[in-house]
């Protein structure tokens, strides 16, 4: 089956917005498949020029020399057993004890890179067994997760209703992804409710509009009931 360029470009458009940050909402698999192109360092057990790929050239590679590629290339190479994966600095248990001490100290998020759930959990699910002590890198990275879980939730509650957007330092994908439908969702009713309760104080203060809007109200609802009361009784006697 051929696509037209029309076509071609109708789908590239398509994509661009089912994993384009800004889109509506991004489940997990497609937070993955966006962290897949993080760079990670190999120790290959293979030799070979350079791979001109379209995201650009990795390589050469030679065995026992390390080399710098995406993860989804690291993913290709070790499941044919051509590689192996090393974690990151900030994945070593000496790193993330730091960062965990540095959070509990702290209110603000301290700096970890965007995509840094999905990267442990690539590692969990494809390249564990090429780290050391995962076990307590899996402790950390969850006790983490969780105070920094604390903190924006946290934040969320004690923010004033009448506020829309915030400046957050050193949030994570995975975090968006969590508070996005609360910020477009709660955070946006509360908003139009409080706005909506201001004009009607404002409305109650103003003698014109005010009093001009009440008295209709005065004089509409008692002919509504004496209306009502009329039809009641014509009912009740038909009956």
């Amino acid at each position: 089956m051929s696509i037209t360029s029309a076509g071609l470009l109708e789908l590239n458009r398509n994509q661009r917005e089912l994993f384009s940050i800004r889109a509506s909402h991004l489940n997990p698999d497609q937070t993955l498949f966006l962290a897949e192109n993080e760079a990670v360092i190999i120790q290959p057990n293979f030799s070979a020029d350079a791979f001109d790929c379209i995201a650009g050239k990795f390589g050469p590679f030679m065995p026992d020399f390390d080399a710098q590629v995406p993860i989804w290339l690291a993913l290709m190479l070790k499941r044919q057993k051509k590689c192996r994966v090393l974690a990151p600095h900030w994945m070593e248990v000496e790193s993330l004890e730091s960062i965990l001490e540095e959070q509990k100290k702290t209110r603000e998020l301290v700096p970890l890179p965007f995509y840094y759930v999905e990267l442990f959990t690539l590692f969990s699910l494809h390249f564990s067994k090429d780290v050391d002590h995962w076990d307590r890198i899996k402790t950390l990275c969850a006790d983490i997760q969780q105070y920094r879980k604390v903190l924006i939730i946290n934040f969320l509650r004690n923010n004033p209703s009448n506020i829309m957007a915030w400046s957050w330092d050193n949030i994570s994908q995975f975090e968006l992804s969590m508070v996005r439908h609360h910020i477009k969702s709660v955070q946006r009713i509360v908003y139009e409710w409080t706005e909506k309760k201001h004009k009607i104080v404002s409305g109650r203060r103003d003698p014109g509009s005010g009093s001009h809007s009440f008295s209709n109200t005065e004089e509409t609802e008692p002919s509504q009931q004496d209306e009502g009361g009329v039809r009641d009784l014509r009912d009740f006697r038909r009956r």
